[in-house]
């Protein structure tokens, strides 16, 4: 169930599905006439909304206390149960619950958890497209952005006769990378064919021709795999190229015949230009220097990763309030480990709460998944993680902007093949 995939977020949507079902006509017909049921469902809703107010502090707290990420984990199940009983609209497991929730309402207390006091609303902007330069600066710490760049530039259109671009992420199998190898360089391939056929019909494809391949995102490390793969490039004329990106050193040592390409990080100059094109619109970091201050602190500390500073940037896009900067500035997010998860974190977990359970619905598919905004939305509602009145728009516009606003926080971006469809960027999807 997608509910299991986190604390506050889902819960707290799980929560408004609860209080929905409570307001439903089934349970209102129930309990009229019915003293005893009418009476606990008074108490319920106080105690739900008691503990939802303290969801996002907890969230955070939870990181780094485990007291903390056992309350949530107890009330998890209590919420559930809730949830369930609903259905079955049960007096007598009506008390138990109450019981359970009322324990955990004056645990908060103990726990040092604060009420959320409501949440900012995230400006919107006029649509806006960044321009290459910023583009180049993203995207898998730089490896997938550098082979595309190669990819696309036009002396290797004229160099090389045939070209094919393959994201393989973990499934490395060889019939599914010469398959879509193929369908790259040719117009039809017959699915039904064996590995050997395909690599047959590869060889003849490539025989004598300069090729480049690039193969994105490789995590296989089976070397007995890549020599089955690569047995029909072979044939291709000595100055064909393979391009392999990876983040695993051990994948590199397996896979290259020539020295290891690492592309440098980000200087702090540049990590600034992208973190500041994303946080400030319609303004400049001249005309608020304090925040100058405080964000050029705040990319000193993404350590020239790319994806942190556009993560950040996002997250703190149209926020003029030198109080949230600070907060992400002195966060104790930072301190957890050195890899880029922590960054993560920051900008998840100050993310508003209707965001957070539509991201974390999301890990749901698998790594490299494209998906159409308009399917997701629908899956979204499905799940009941819209929050929509007469007063905000349908359940449609509600979903469009979450959509959005997941855009420009950089948790989607668009897909490199089809423009039509978005991706997560892997460590985003590694993240969730």
């Amino acid at each position: 169930m997608a509910g299991e995939l986190v604390g506050g977020a889902f819960l707290s949507a799980t929560l408004q599905v609860v209080f929905d079902r409570m307001a439903s006509q089934e349970v209102v017909d129930f309990i009229r006439g019915k003293k005893l049921e009418k009476e606990l469902l008074k108490k319920l809703k106080p105690a739900l909304m008691s503990v939802k107010a303290v969801l996002d502090d907890a969230e955070v707290k939870q990181i780094v206390n485990p007291h903390v990420k056992g309350w949530v984990a107890e009330l998890k199940d209590a919420v559930y149960d809730a949830e369930d009983l609903l259905d079955e609209i049960a007096s007598k497991q009506l008390e138990d619950i109450l019981e359970r929730l009322q324990s955990l309402v004056n645990q908060k207390d103990i726990l040092g958890l604060k009420e959320f006091r409501g949440e900012k609303a995230f400006p919107r902007s006029p649509a806006t497209s960044l321009v290459d330069e910023f583009d180049r600066c993203d995207s898998n710490s730089g490896l997938t952005t550098l082979a595309q760049l190669i990819y696309n530039d036009k002396r290797v259109e004229e160099w090389f006769e045939l070209k094919a671009w393959v994201c393989v992420s973990e499934e490395f199998y060889a019939l599914r990378v010469t398959k879509i190898i193929l369908e790259e360089i040719t117009s039809t391939v017959d699915v039904s064919k064996n590995l050997n056929q395909l690599q047959l019909q590869l060889k003849e494809k490539l025989l004598g021709k300069n090729f480049l391949f690039v193969l994105d995102d490789v995590w296989h490390r089976r070397y007995v795999d890549w020599e089955e793969l690569k047995s029909s490039f072979t044939y291709g004329a000595k100055k064909s190229k393979i391009i392999i990106t990876t983040r695993d050193e051990n994948v590199a040592s397996i896979m290259r015949s020539v020295p290891t390409y690492h592309p440098s990080i980000l200087s702090d100059d540049d990590c600034w230009r992208l973190f500041a094109k994303l946080a400030f619109v319609n303004t400049s970091p001249t005309v608020h220097p304090q925040l100058k201050v405080i964000g050029e602190a705040i990319v000193k500390r993404c350590k020239g990763l790319p994806l942190a500073a556009k993560a950040l940037g996002g997250l703190l896009r149209c926020e003029l309030d030198a109080d949230e900067w600070n907060k992400i500035l002195k966060s104790n997010l930072w301190d957890i480990t050195d890899d880029i998860l922590p960054l993560l974190r920051l900008s998840y977990y100050y993310l508003p709460s209707h965001l957070k359970c539509c991201f974390a619905y999301c890990p749901l598919f698998p790594k490299d998944y494209e998906f159409k905004k308009e399917e997701l939305i629908q899956l979204w509602m499905a799940e009941g993680l819209l929050q929509f009145s007469k007063e905000n728009g349908n359940a449609e516009e509600r979903g469009d902007e979450y959509f959005k606003d997941l855009v420009l926080r950089s948790f989607f971006q668009q897909s490199r093949g089809n423009k039509v469809c978005f991706v997560m960027h892997d460590l985003i999807s590694d993240f969730g």
